[in-house]
């Protein structure tokens, strides 16, 4: 996850974005191909990537997190997956 010359590489991030969003779940479950829900703290947490629709548990307004730890609000509706992992919190 670092080059020889200690540069981090993208997996670096991925990893560490994963670990702050998931850390000791409680409970996880596979939906379906590319799309994970997982359990902690009473909220839910989705792991979502690949080119299927969005599970319709996941509706109004979410907070969407990429890879890189970058975050957003934007409504369910909008979200459009990818072969980049996202991370979807109900609001």
């Amino acid at each position: 996850m670092v080059d020889v010359d200690g540069r981090k590489k993208p997996s670096y991030y991925a990893m560490r974005t994963l670990m702050s969003k998931v850390d000791f779940f409680t409970s996880g479950e596979k939906l379906s191909d590319g799309q994970y829900k997982f359990i902690l703290d009473n909220k839910q947490v989705y792991v979502l990537w690949g080119t299927g629709g969005m599970p319709a548990e996941i509706t109004g307004v979410v907070r969407v997190t990429n890879i890189s730890e970058s975050e957003q609000q934007m409504d369910a509706s909008q979200i459009a997956l990818s072969d980049s992992p996202i991370f979807v919190e109900l609001a």
